[in-house]
This record gives structure tokens, sequence and C-alpha cells, in this order.
């Protein structure tokens, strides 16, 4: 048939071209795509990219979009299925299959100019922030938290559906979705007392203990923020746990390295 497409995935077997015949939510399809779009499967992201091809009518967006552009360096602008594929985003159940895939619009380049090779870090601190599910709705937020939910519903563990190498700590944001998640007093003063150690005013002074500190404190710099993106009144975030980061935002760039 001339309306089939090439499965890299499955060692190049003839499958439905993208949103071809779109079948009812599958979870096997579902899982699959979840085991090769998560944290720890992000470098490189071919086989995210591969899993995600019949699903790309799902991420057709006029903004060309960081997924499309991910595409086309795949596999080469025109020959990507966002250069022919009509949306069907109205196709819930079958998109919803594809719900990691917006991995692929969260990525953030961690290298550096000077190395050879792309090291990819995943970013979902505002997609999954309170304000920002307030006035766009939570559809990002949760399909990205997608391969995360064993961490948070305590319906099964991680190891239970293949996903016991996921870092949990990657997807600390999508607790804004599981509101009943509440850390304990303990779990909160383990984590002040954390932030406290990490986060003296002199280490940050430094650069590697500026590092340090922003890894403990990049998903509650909200909890420092004014306005809209600001979510020290929200009890989700736990914002009094994480006092200590506010040396971050504080300390002046001129200091670092003195």
């Amino acid at each position: 048939s001339d309306n089939l497409a090439t499965d890299t995935a499955t060692g190049g077997g003839p499958v439905s071209a993208p949103g071809e015949s779109l079948p009812s939510q599958n979870n096997s399809v579902n899982s699959q795509v979840m085991l090769k779009c998560n944290s720890a499967e992000l470098n490189p992201p071919d086989a995210c990219i591969e899993a995600c091809y019949l699903g790309a009518c799902c991420y057709v967006s006029n903004s060309f979009p960081p997924i499309e552009q991910i595409f086309d360096a795949h596999y080469g602008r025109g020959k990507s299925p966002f250069a022919t594929v009509e949306t069907c985003t109205d196709q819930v159940g079958f998109c919803q299959q594809f719900g990691s895939c917006e991995h692929l619009n969260h990525l953030v380049d961690t290298s550096g100019w000077h190395s050879d090779e792309v090291t990819y870090e995943l970013d979902i601190g505002n997609v999954c922030k309170a304000e920002y599910i307030a006035q766009f709705g939570a559809l990002e937020c949760s399909n990205v938290c997608q391969p995360a939910h064993c961490c948070f519903s305590g319906e099964y563990e991680c190891e239970d559906v293949q996903l016991g190498h996921l870092d949990c700590k990657d997807y600390g944001a999508c607790g804004v979705l599981y509101p009943s998640s509440v850390k304990s007093t303990a779990e909160l003063f383990l984590i002040a007392k954390k932030i406290d150690e990490v986060c003296e005013e002199d280490l940050v002074d430094m650069p590697e203990g500026r590092a340090d500190c922003q890894a403990l404190c990049k998903d509650r710099l909200c909890c420092f923020e004014d306005g809209i993106y600001g979510c020290a009144n929200d009890p989700g975030q736990n914002c009094i746990a994480y006092a200590g980061c506010e040396t971050l935002v504080s300390t002046p760039k001129s200091y670092l390295g003195k």
C-alpha cells in the first residue's frame, strides 16, 4: 500500500501511517511508549522519537513545537511525519496512548556549546505549575507525567511496570496532579535540613555549590516569585521546607567565584 510507513522501532516492518485507522486506546501501546519516553531514556531520545512516530498527528501545531523540531532533526526536514500528517487531537483515546511523547516538548540541552554530544534533561517545572495549569489546562502536565504515576499514586511500584530505573525526583513537579500525596512533617524537615546544608550562603557563592543548590531548588523557585507564577500560597508546594533556597535567588551573580 502507498500509505504504509516504516516503523523503525520494530526493525522496519510496515505499519499504518501516522493517524491512519485510529484505534481506540490500547494499554499495550501506551506502556511501550512510556518505556521509551521517560526521563531515564532520553539520552539519546531516538527510541522515544520512533515510538512516537504514529502519534505525531497528536502534536501537530502551527507554532513549530520542540517535538516537531526534534523529529525534523531525526528524520530530516520533509521526511518527518509532521511534513504531511494532519492533526488528530480530537481522537482523545488514540492520542492518550502517545501522551508520554510530550517529553519531547520539554527537553533542555545541558551539554554546553563546547560539547559535540547533546545531553538532555527533562524540564517540566513550568508546565506543571498550578498557575500554568489554571491558565492552559492540565493536559501537557498530565501527559509528561504518565510514567511517574507509579511515583505518586500508591497503586503499584515502578518496578511492577518495568520502570524501576525511573528517578522519581525528575518528576517532582508532577505532585501537583496528586494533591493527596502530601509529605509528612518528618519528610519536610529532612528536605529543609538538606537544603539548609547545601544552600548555605558561602557555598552558593561558588559555581559548583550553586549548581548543587539549584538541583534541589529548581522546582520550587516559584516560592520566591510574585505574580501569576508565584506559588508561595499553594500548600501543595510545601514552600516552607524550601525556605533555604532563598540564598539561591538573593545571591548577586557578581559574588560568584569570589
